[in-house]
């Protein structure tokens, strides 16, 4: 067997391999489509929600302006609590908090 017959086979072989792989990759997809159809994702509409994707909720359009100022209020609320909620560390964490608190750093 020569030289360029081993190399025919071994560039068929991974011809074949990467064709096996977009078939599997096909099949995952479309199982994944199908799978999407049978359990349909439908979005939540609630005030504490940090996603801006409330505001485009139907029942946030319909409303009437005090109650969409309400909304977004309380939206601007929540999202207030939920930055106080989380540690120092996690927004500075090349500064140590003690020495902030004790007044050694600015």
């Amino acid at each position: 067997m020569s030289e360029d017959s081993v190399k025919i086979a071994d560039d068929s072989a991974k011809d074949d391999r990467l064709h096996l792989h977009d078939i599997a990759k096909n099949l995952k997809v479309k199982l994944a489509k199908i799978l999407m159809k049978f359990f349909p994702s439908t979005p939540q509409y609630t005030v504490r929600s940090l996603l801006s994707e409330v505001i485009n909720h139907r029942s946030f359009l319909d409303d009437d302006e005090a109650k969409r100022n309400k909304i977004l209020f309380e939206m601007a609320q929540a999202h207030y609590w939920n930055g106080q909620i989380k540690p120092f560390d996690l927004f500075y964490p090349n500064i140590p908090l003690k020495k902030v608190l004790q007044g050694e750093i600015d």
